[in-house]
């Protein structure tokens, strides 16, 4: 069990994992284990070779907003109003992941997407460019279940390629320059279709490196993963 202020809940352990969660509904209950592993070796699979880990990933996953919300007071301290705007969807900060409920596909969606910037910000030497970053981060949102396992297929986003289609017939194409050298706080400002553009090209950035002409770019992308692993 996991006694705490928020409510009660159960402390689930995986081979890389310590899940702390109020959230007992028993189908995402039972399959949350499943998924975090299922990321964990897609995250690895954006190297040319495995990793060693060794302490596990801490994750915290609410079964409503209000401990969502009355945690995200207490954990991220003087930034919580910053976080607290988020409307639906999980956040990565001080090493832990923190999700709530907000059905199966969209909250494990949030998981799959904060657990990569927790994967590399903890074992990366250089911090990521925010369109790899990003860009990667959005390759975990979608997955098919099969098992016990996952499988991700970024190819069904539709919360990226809704937008990238926008973007084209709207005009509103980033040169690739200015996607690459872009971070995501300076097109906030500029309003929903900006930031819809950026992630959107981020995502698609990412899957052409990673599949145009069955995997031509693969193993550069790769070395470039590697090099921000070590800081070369």
């Amino acid at each position: 069990l996991w006694e705490s202020q928020f409510g009660t809940g159960l402390k689930l352990t995986t081979a890389h994992y310590e899940i702390y969660t109020t959230l007992l509904e028993p189908l995402m209950l039972s399959q949350v284990p499943g998924f975090v592993e299922s990321a964990y070796r897609g995250y690895q699979n954006q190297l040319p070779k495995p990793i060693e880990t060794s302490a596990p990933f801490t994750v915290y996953l609410f079964a409503n907003r209000q401990q969502w919300e009355a945690f995200t007071t207490e954990f991220t301290g003087p930034q919580a109003p910053l976080y607290l705007k988020i409307k639906a969807g999980a956040y990565y900060l001080n090493g832990a992941c923190v999700a709530y409920n907000i059905g199966l596909e969209r909250t494990f969606s949030g998981l799959g997407h904060e657990g990569w910037h927790q994967f590399n910000s903890r074992l990366f030497k250089y911090r990521l460019p925010s369109w790899l970053d990003e860009g990667i981060a959005m390759q975990f949102e979608i997955a098919r279940y099969d098992k016990g396992f996952f499988t991700f297929t970024p190819d069904r986003n539709g919360y990226r390629l809704a937008p990238l289609k926008q973007t084209f017939l709207k005009n509103n194409v980033m040169p690739l320059k200015a996607l690459i050298t872009l971070n995501p706080g300076e097109v906030v400002t500029e309003g929903d279709e900006a930031v819809a553009a950026f992630y959107s090209q981020a995502y698609a950035l990412v899957r052409f490196l990673r599949e145009d002409d069955y995997g031509k770019h693969l193993a550069k992308y790769q070395k470039l993963l590697f090099d921000g692993l070590n800081g070369q």
